[in-house]
């Protein structure tokens, strides 16, 4: 279970989000994997341009193959992050040494004109 101190580190703002997205884009030996956990449905609707969707109740799963040392962002649709934290959680159990969340979530991401693909109506619901 994340301790004190680990929660004070899992959050990421959009602005930092977006410019660490930036600079990873110019380094090709570094790199962010961002992951939208809502449903597919939500995903198609709206999503952080290049994120990919993994569900938050299968996401160990899917991801228990990868690195663990990968940075992953983790988001959900707005101000309640606990889709988010429950993938958090599951990934910190896994090992994964380098996780966040975004922080307002994908309404927030939207709310700061950062780019995403889809509609995007209803994102914070």
């Amino acid at each position: 279970m994340p301790t004190h101190d680990d929660a004070m580190n899992m959050i990421i703002s959009a602005d930092e989000l977006f410019r660490e997205l930036e600079e990873a884009s110019s380094h090709a030996e570094y790199s962010i994997t961002v992951i939208n956990v809502l449903s597919p449905k939500q995903f198609d609707n709206c999503h952080i341009e290049d994120s990919i969707n993994i569900e938050a109740h299968v996401i160990g799963d899917e991801i228990d193959d990868w690195d663990r040392t990968r940075a992953i962002v983790l988001y959900c649709a707005g101000e309640d992050p606990t889709l988010s934290r429950l993938a958090y959680t599951r990934l910190v159990e896994m090992g994964f040494t380098d996780v966040q969340i975004l922080e307002g979530g994908l309404q927030e991401w939207v709310d700061c004109g950062y780019p995403t693909d889809g509609v995007c109506e209803d994102v914070g619901v």
